[in-house]
């Protein structure tokens, strides 16, 4: 019996510490005799979150996001020009070859 059984049925029996069954799981398949170098054949099974998460609660945290990214692409953006004025006003090119 693999550790992917072991995991299965620590599931099916209702383990009440599902994290530390997850955490077995992964030191036994990492081992000797794991597979290749402790491949897991299949994804777990998905639970459910033991919260329930509203559609306003998710469309704040995605505004958040998208102006986090939008911040981080200004001032990427903005780097980027600012090193390529300096390199094209403080290098002169190569005069031709004779």
């Amino acid at each position: 019996m693999g550790a992917w059984d072991d995991f299965e049925m620590a599931m099916a029996a209702g383990a009440a510490d599902t994290d530390a069954v997850d955490s077995r799981h992964a030191l036994r398949g990492a081992g000797a005799g794991g597979g290749a170098a402790g491949r897991v054949d299949r994804a777990p099974a998905a639970r459910p979150l033991p919260i329930d998460i509203g559609a306003d609660a998710v469309d704040r945290i995605l505004d958040i996001l998208a102006s986090s990214m939008l911040a981080v692409t200004t001032f990427s953006l903005s780097v980027m020009v600012a090193a390529y004025s300096t390199a094209t006003t403080n290098v002169t090119p190569a005069p031709p070859a004779c």
